[in-house]
């Protein structure tokens, strides 16, 4: 018979996120939180069921009940941004060049 210790719990986790594929509701989990005062955010949940999760895991998170941006799937995963314009004229500055200003080869970057 299985004794449920720290350890065996935690094994058991880790291997429901290896096998299995489905989508954890985490507002679900803080309303039903037994203590009031002591309540995790949907956000904390996301964290410290993420260590885990494993990469490219079927496991998905949802939340967002009570968030400014709606139900957000997997938030664990932060979603891609555009890439920033560079000021063309800075970036040509910021190119160290072996030749210095006069003409004179820098040797430094020679």
């Amino acid at each position: 018979m299985t004794r449920w210790t720290d350890e065996n719990k935690a094994i058991l986790l880790r291997l429901i996120f290896e096998t299995q594929s489905f989508t954890i509701d985490l507002d679900k989990i803080v309303d039903a939180w037994p203590t009031e005062n002591d309540k995790p955010t949907a956000k904390a949940l996301s964290e410290q069921l993420g260590k885990y999760r494993k990469p490219g895991s079927s496991i998905s998170f949802s939340y967002g009940k009570k968030g400014k941006r709606g139900a957000t799937e997997d938030p664990v995963t932060p979603s891609p941004r555009k890439s920033r314009k560079k000021n063309p004229k800075k970036a040509i500055e910021e190119v160290s060049s072996p030749v210095g200003k006069g003409g004179e080869v820098d040797e430094e970057h020679a």
